[in-house]
C-alpha cells in the first residue's frame, strides 16, 4: 500500500497515484518537477498522506512547495518569482 508516481515518457509529466486502489489524484506534475520530492516535502510539512488530503489543499500544498523550490532556486540566481496560494497552475488527474 502507498503512492506510485506515473509518468509520461513523451511530455515528462507526472501524476501520484494511489497503488492499493489504482487511482490518481492531485495535480499534473511538469516534466521539470519531482512528484516524490514534493510528498517528502508534505511529510515534513504536515505529517500527512497525500491520499488524505482533499483536492483543493492539495494543490495549495503543491504551490506551497513550487514557492519553495522557485524561492531556493531563487536565492541561487538572485531572481525572484512566486504563485500566490489558491492559484495554482496544473490539471488535475482525477476527481478522487
Amino acid at each position: 500500500m502507498g503512492i506510485g508516481i506515473l509518468t509520461d515518457r513523451d511530455s515528462g509529466e507526472s501524476v501520484m497515484y494511489c497503488n492499493t486502489d489504482e487511482v490518481a489524484f492531485g495535480p499534473v506534475f511538469g516534466a521539470d518537477e519531482d512528484p516524490a520530492e514534493f510528498l517528502e516535502w508534505l511529510g515534513h510539512e504536515t505529517d500527512k498522506d497525500a491520499r488524505s488530503v482533499e483536492r483543493n489543499p492539495l494543490c495549495d500544498f503543491v504551490v506551497r512547495w513550487r514557492n519553495e523550490v522557485e524561492e531556493n532556486e531563487a536565492e541561487a540566481s538572485g531572481e525572484r518569482h512566486f504563485t500566490e496560494p489558491g492559484a495554482w497552475s496544473g490539471g488535475f488527474a482525477s476527481n478522487h
